[in-house]
Formats: structure tokens, C-alpha cells, sequence
């Protein structure tokens, strides 16, 4: 996974080829696959390696434990490759199962992703319990903070979503979606849930 993490696209490509070839069904090679081809627009070919990922990591016995990759960023990435088909029930499954991990470093991240999946299907009520989750997880992650700053002016809680716009801009510095929700505040604009950071940008780099 090196070479995918260092944006070598092609060296990645005949790395993942390599250990396919010697092992059709190793997790860490069709993830890599899968992402290659997402990240290419290959969607239908990306979901099946996604697909054939998910259902290799389960069979444990056949590797040794300091071998087998967490199925939580092939969900989180899954998901990613859904919610830009706008399969948002499909990718809110996934993301479901993604934020069940405990022990996933990225499990807020996961949270945040899956209200935005949320939203899309009018679950206004469950994206707040994802996001109250991810503060109490990672109070001090800027992109929960956003999520929230967004998601109290979206439900015309001014305060609230000033007090944490406040809170992401000390982190954060100043961004262009800060930016949006900042102007948003001082026009008293009509804020939409689909202005949140959508779960299409943060794909794991395994």
C-alpha cells in the first residue's frame, strides 16, 4: 500500500497485480485494487473489487492476524464510491457497520461521514446522534466541529452554530467551507445539510 499512499498510481497497480497473482484472494490487493479504480471513475469495476474485499477479510483462518486489514476503511471507502451514486441508504449500511468499530483511529470521521448519508435520506434525527457521538469521541476534531456548526444552522440554532464555527476556525484556521457557513451566518441565508462535507472526501488511505 506504499506506493498507493505515495500517489504512485502505476507502481500501486502492478504491486496489487503481483501479490493477486500469487494470492487471488489477499484483502490488502483487491482493497487496493478497488480504490485504483475509484479513484480512475471505474465505479461498476471499483464496487466489485470493494465487493470481493469485504468478502475475503472474513475467512481469519487462513492468515495470520498481523495480516489481515480492518474491514472499516474498505466499508468507509465503499461507502464513499455509493454516496457519490447518491445511493445514500446503500452507503448510510456501510457506514453503519464502519462506525460499529471501536477501535477504528478514524471512527469520528466515519460518524461525520454517515450524517451526511443521513441527511440525504431526511434523518435529521439520527445525523445529530452521529455527530454528538463523534464530539464526544473526538472533541477537538475539526471536521466534527463543522459538521455540527453546519447542522445547528441548518435547525436555526444560531448560537450554537456560531459558538462552533468559532471553535473550527482556532483549529482549522480558515477554509473555504468555514468561509461558506461564516457568510451564511452574517446573511442569515437558508443553510442547506448538503452543504457538508460529503463522505466522497474522505476516503482512508489503508
Amino acid at each position: 500500500m506504499g506506493y498507493l499512499g505515495q500517489g504512485e498510481s502505476d507502481r500501486a497497480r502492478q504491486a496489487f497485480e503481483r501479490a493477486l497473482d500469487q494470492d487471488p484472494h489477499d484483502p490488502t490487493a483487491l482493497h487496493g485494487i478497488a480504490l485504483l479504480e475509484h479513484r480512475a471513475g471505474n465505479d461498476e469495476i471499483a464496487e466489485r473489487y470493494y465487493q470481493r474485499t469485504l468478502l475475503e477479510l472474513p475467512r481469519r483462518d487462513q492468515r495470520s492476524a498481523d495480516e489481515i486489514p480492518s474491514e472499516t476503511p474498505v466499508r468507509n471507502n465503499y461507502a464513499a464510491l455509493l454516496y457519490e451514486e447518491q445511493r445514500y441508504t446503500e452507503a448510510c449500511e456501510q457506514l453503519e457497520r464502519a462506525a460499529g468499530d471501536t477501535a477504528y483511529a478514524g471512527r469520528a470521521r466515519v460518524l461525520v461521514n454517515l450524517s451526511q448519508c443521513q441527511l440525504h435520506l431526511g434523518e435529521t434525527a439520527a445525523a445529530r446522534a452521529s455527530l454528538n457521538l463523534a464530539e464526544r469521541i473526538a472533541p477537538d476534531q475539526p471536521t466534527v466541529l463543522l459538521a455540527l456548526a453546519y447542522l445547528d444552522y441548518a435547525e436555526r440554532d444560531m448560537g450554537a452554530s456560531r459558538a462552533r464555527l468559532t471553535q473550527y476556525e482556532r483549529l482549522a484556521g480558515l477554509t473555504r467551507e468555514g468561509r461558506a457557513l461564516h457568510e451564511a451566518l452574517e446573511n442569515t441565508a437558508d443553510a442547506s445539510p448538503n452543504t457538508l462535507e460529503p463522505a466522497s472526501s474522505a476516503i482512508d488511505q489503508p
